[in-house]
C-alpha cells in the first residue's frame, strides 16, 4: 500500500516537474513584426558608430558592447565598454567552465536586462529594457558581423 502511495506521489511530482512551459512568443513576434513594417533603418552606413545607433533604434536595446575571445574590446555603442567587456568575459568564461557552454546568459537587473550571448569567437553583450530571444540576438551579432567583414573586405581592396 505504501509503495503504491510512493509511486502516485512519484508520478505527480514528475507530471508537475516535467511540464514544458516554454512557447513561442507569438505576441512579442508580432510586435515586433509590427514594428519593423513601420519603421525603416540605414543598415548600410559607412561607420560603425552609425550602424550601432541604427541597431539600437532597431532592436529596441540601450547598449551593444562586442569582445573578442581574448578579452579585448572590439566596438561598444558606449563610451564605457571596457569594464563591461572585462566582467562579462569573466562571466561568461566562469559559467562555460563550471556548469555547461551556454547559448546566452539573460541577467534581470533592476529596470533592464543584461544578456551575453557568445557568437563567432566573440561575445556580444547587450543591455535592454525586456529580454530578447536567442532568435533576436543571433540577428543582430548577424548584422554586425556582417558589416565588419564588408568593412575588412573594403580596407583590403582600397
Amino acid at each position: 500500500m505504501i509503495s503504491r502511495i510512493g509511486m502516485l506521489f512519484r508520478m505527480v511530482a514528475a507530471s508537475i516537474l516535467d511540464m514544458d512551459d516554454t512557447t513561442v512568443p507569438y505576441e512579442q513576434l508580432e510586435m515586433l513584426n509590427d514594428f519593423l513594417s513601420r519603421h525603416r533603418f540605414d543598415l548600410s552606413g559607412e561607420d560603425m558608430n552609425t550602424l550601432l545607433a541604427e541597431l539600437k533604434k532597431k532592436h529596441l536595446v540601450d547598449s551593444i558592447t562586442v569582445v573578442s575571445s581574448e578579452g579585448e574590446l572590439v566596438v561598444s555603442s558606449e563610451g564605457n565598454g571596457h569594464d563591461e567587456a572585462s566582467s562579462a568575459n569573466m562571466l561568461l568564461r566562469f559559467i562555460d567552465s563550471e556548469l555547461a557552454t551556454p547559448e546566452s546568459v539573460l541577467i534581470k537587473g533592476v529596470g533592464s536586462w543584461f544578456m551575453l550571448f557568445p557568437f563567432n569567437g566573440k561575445t556580444y553583450i547587450v543591455r535592454a529594457p525586456s529580454s530578447l530571444s536567442n532568435i533576436e540576438l543571433k540577428a543582430l551579432a548577424k548584422e554586425i558581423e556582417s558589416f565588419m567583414v564588408k568593412t575588412i573586405k573594403v580596407k583590403q581592396g582600397s
